[in-house]
């Protein structure tokens, strides 16, 4: 993001000015089940291989100005071509007995990725859809991105998608977008055959094909990039902005909730309020906050700082105990002109008990 420049930075600035209402929206609609999706995939590790942005089974090949930040590693080659002019924000391992490690937890993850019973079948074509958690195969064997990708994981910020597909194209300028809580590190793309990233593409998640993996100019993925058997291609600029590929940068948060009236009583009104807090540092974490009772989300508000909490206030909770939880869906605030993106985070439980009668 550092290197988007100050256009790219006021249109940021400008979106995260209209998060609230909208992920407020975002968040109704699902409370809703205008979507639903119950199936609910496993946690998948990935182990060793987790400091990796690039690893690769044969060779790791870049030409012009790139940009790694994390580990860079091949195994059980030892070729890495191209750094310089490429940039690696982190260590290379060539070869040596850390790539052999982590291609191992690799290997492991994709075959447990693998045997999953897929939960849907989808076409194709992924772009301009929204998708919520679960494993999902191609009717094709293929996917393909023309357009944005919206994954949205219903205040779970513990939701797991996998996409499983022979190959797979992000075409040029396509764009995957996380809400709801989605995290790149909970997103897995399984490819039996080969991948390609094009041009101006905003990638996110976890992509582990067996083949080859290409990365064309100026794409920015936003996760871990892993081959099994063969190359991962870099294709950089002449001129900054550099094609960027980096770890999931999200700061981790902390997030509580209260009641101001526990006992309540049927009718009355209870007031729940969250507070989100940075894990280090002094700069404050804002964005929208999910209230739910169990697993179901029961309103929304913005956490804007601990003197503008996010609250919500509801009289029609049923007479007996609710499990209620506050979850902070994730956010950008800003360091002077450097955007912090924050992770989403989920608070302790506590018991709303509502007694029985009228005030």
């Amino acid at each position: 993001m550092a290197f988007t420049g100050f256009c790219t930075l006021l249109a940021l600035k400008a979106r995260i000015s209209l998060a609230a209402p909208l992920a407020a929206l975002l968040v109704t609609t699902v409370a809703s089940g205008t979507q639903s999706n119950v199936f609910k995939a496993q946690s998948v590790s990935i182990g060793n291989a987790a400091p990796f942005a690039v690893l690769a089974g044969s060779s790791v090949t870049n030409t012009n100005l790139t940009r790694v930040i994390g580990d860079l590693g091949v195994s059980p080659g030892s070729t890495v071509t191209g750094f310089p002019p490429g940039t690696i924000n982190g260590t290379t391992h060539a070869g040596d007995s850390t790539a052999a490690n982590a291609k191992a937890d690799v290997v492991t993850a994709y075959n447990n990725l693998t045997a999953m019973t897929p939960d849907a079948t989808l076409p194709a074509e992924l772009g301009n859809t929204t998708r919520t958690p679960g494993v999902y195969d191609s009717t094709t064997g293929n996917f393909q991105i023309n357009g944005t990708l919206t994954l949205d994981a219903q205040a779970n910020p513990d939701a797991i998608f996998v996409f499983k597909a022979a190959t797979l194209t992000a075409a040029m300028s396509s764009t995957i977008t996380l809400t709801g809580g989605a995290q790149a590190n909970n997103l897995y793309w399984v490819i039996s055959d080969s991948a390609t990233l094009d041009t101006f593409t905003t990638f996110r998640g976890n992509l582990i094909a067996a083949n080859a993996i290409n990365v064309n100019s100026r794409a920015n993925p936003i996760g871990r990039l892993f081959t099994l058997n063969n190359a991962i291609t870099i294709t950089g600029v002449t001129s900054q902005p550099p094609t960027l590929i980096q770890l999931p940068d999200d700061r981790p948060t902390t997030t509580t909730v209260t009641s101001n009236n526990n006992t309540a009583r049927s009718g009355e009104p209870v007031t729940f309020t969250a507070t989100v807090q940075q894990t280090s540092g002094t700069l404050t974490p804002q964005g929208n906050v999910a209230f739910k009772d169990g697993n179901t989300v029961i309103g929304t508000d913005f956490f804007r700082s601990t003197t503008q909490p996010a609250t919500f206030t509801t009289s029609t909770l049923s007479a007996g105990q609710h499990r209620i939880t506050a979850v902070y869906l994730g956010g950008t605030t800003f360091d002077g002109e450097q955007p912090i993106h924050w992770a989403p985070s989920t608070s302790p439980t506590i018991n709303q008990t509502v007694s029985p009668g009228t005030v």
